[in-house]
């Protein structure tokens, strides 16, 4: 069974009421997010979610091999990958959840944390069963391998031996149980330079010199993500976790940077028996939204028209699926 003692709904809601510095649409959304996960059986339900983020004069996610400009497709629609959405997520939720620990953190190598799981294991078994074992250590250690995954495969070699070579430390891999995917905008984007001079010098014999900023004026960006029923129960997830989750979701960008200026405008969650999606021919999430512009270069949210598809989700009600409406 899914853990629930964590769980507290009026706790939250008392804790909420505490911090006046939201707003009323952001108290609400929290709200629904406590009443979802409160009536939502994790270990028996897909749950699948979509997000659209705006993007305002900044660079939603930089491209350390072309510049620092923003990543785009190949079709020149704007990308942020799924690595930086979950790193924003993970900040969000450690402050959700401070007890909990990150793996993917500054601090202590990933191949120490591995091996000093690994050391605690005891000697009496094979290093097969070592790895099974400290695959579900780390699971149960780090809350963002609990919700993502990891690969554990690095790991410091060791003593033992099998088949003549020295074996490593490792943990093998972890799928998580909430996958994230690429955001991508609606549009093609413009990407603007902004030539900046440096007045400083790096040391007294450099001379001062110039560099670029990459920004886009506006886009509209969409991802998916998808919790995944089987691994809720093989990670043992609480509510209280998926709780985190969510909410983080909605926080993700409120922390604004002059590189950073976004908003998470909606945040749509579709709950449906397993294989529910694809008895109405749906494949993915996109299709079950109609995406209008009311003019042909929008530079604002308000110049997109976002519709739900009424004869698809019909179809999914009456498969006994549902949609909620966060944001």
């Amino acid at each position: 069974m899914i853990k629930s003692n964590e769980f507290n709904l009026n706790e939250i809601k008392e804790k909420k009421m505490k911090d006046i510095s939201k707003s009323k649409e952001v108290y609400e959304a929290e709200d629904c997010v406590v009443d979802f996960v409160k009536n939502c059986d994790f270990e028996k339900q897909h749950v699948d979610g979509e997000v659209f983020i705006d993007f305002r004069a900044c660079n939603p996610n930089g491209d350390p091999d072309n510049d620092n400009q923003p990543r785009i497709f190949s079709d020149g629609r704007g990308m942020v990958s799924d690595v930086a959405i979950k790193r924003r997520l993970r900040d969000k939720i450690i402050q959700i959840l401070p007890k909990e620990k990150l793996f993917v953190c500054s601090g202590p190598s990933f191949n120490s944390k591995i091996s000093e799981s690994y050391d605690t294991i005891k000697d009496d078994i094979s290093h097969e069963e070592k790895i099974k074992e400290n695959n579900k250590r780390m699971a149960e250690a780090y809350i963002d391998i609990k919700l993502f995954g990891a690969v554990l495969t690095t790991g410091k070699k060791t003593d033992e031996e099998e088949n003549g070579n020295k074996v490593a430390k490792t943990a093998g891999i972890v799928r998580g149980a909430i996958q994230v995917c690429m955001a991508k905008s609606i549009d093609i984007i413009d990407i603007i330079p902004l030539p900046l001079t440096n007045v400083g010098k790096a040391d007294k014999d450099n001379e001062p010199n110039m560099g670029n900023k990459y920004f886009i004026p506006y886009g509209l960006y969409r991802f998916s993500f998808f919790i995944n029923y089987i691994d809720v129960k093989k990670r043992n997830l609480s509510k209280n976790d998926i709780r985190s989750f969510l909410s983080s979701m909605i926080h993700i960008y409120e922390d604004v940077t002059s590189s950073k200026i976004a908003q998470v405008r909606k945040i749509i969650l579709f709950k449906h028996k397993i294989g529910g999606m694809r008895t109405i021919g749906i494949n993915t999430l996109s299709e079950l939204f109609i995406v209008n512009k009311y003019v042909e270069s929008p530079s604002k949210y308000d110049d997109y028209k976002i519709e739900l598809d009424e004869e698809r989700i019909e179809k999914l009600k009456n498969r006994g699926g549902d949609i909620i409406e966060i944001l």
